[in-house]
This record gives C-alpha cells, structure tokens and sequence, in this order.
C-alpha cells in the first residue's frame, strides 16, 4: 500500500481520531497548541499524526522523508525517526535549527 508523509500547518490541525497520536516537544497530555504537524498516510486512511509543539522551536525550514521503512521528520531544532514497522520513535535535539534532510540520492 502507498504509504505519503505530509505536513500539515497548525490551523488545519484536526482530530484524527483514527490515526495514533504522537507528541514531539511534549507529553501526549499536553494542552499547547502544535505549531504544525506531520500526517502520515496509508492509502486515503491517515494512521499517524504527529504534533509539533513550539518547544521544538522554529525555523522557515522543514522537511519530511520515507528512506525505507523509516519516516524522518526535521523541523525547529529537532529530527525525529519513526518506524511505522513497530511504531517507535526517536527524538534528537539539534545544537542549532533544522535546515534539511538529504539521501545519498541526493548526493550523488
């Protein structure tokens, strides 16, 4: 099945309710508003949804890519990995902001 990952900005931030939910800057009870997040899709049916809240800070770059069975998501001063496989996800802090993510793909 064709699985797409895409940000959504903040204002048109819903309620998923059949997507699990994810927390990036937070606990998954916090009660700040997210400043964008990322929709991840299988087909039509959207099955996780990760909320970005404005501890992870900000910057005018983000991005988002599927290198395998790993979904990578950078924005503000963090980079996270998700594995859609065993729904575990890892958060790691930048000692600066989040300019882009690139494959050796692109490098080449």
């Amino acid at each position: 099945m064709n699985m797409r990952a895409t940000f959504v900005a903040a204002e048109d931030v819903g309620d998923w309710r059949n997507a699990d939910r994810f927390v990036l800057g937070g606990s998954s009870d916090s009660t700040a508003s997210a400043v964008a997040a990322v929709e991840i899709s299988l087909g039509s049916e959207a099955k996780w949804r990760f909320d970005l809240l404005p501890v992870v800070g900000h910057s005018c770059f983000q991005d988002v890519r599927r290198v395998g069975e790993l979904i990578y998501i950078g924005y503000g001063e963090q980079v996270a990995v998700f594995s859609p496989r065993t729904g575990d996800l890892a958060s790691h802090s930048l000692d600066g902001y989040f300019g882009r993510l690139f494959t050796s793909s692109d490098i080449e």
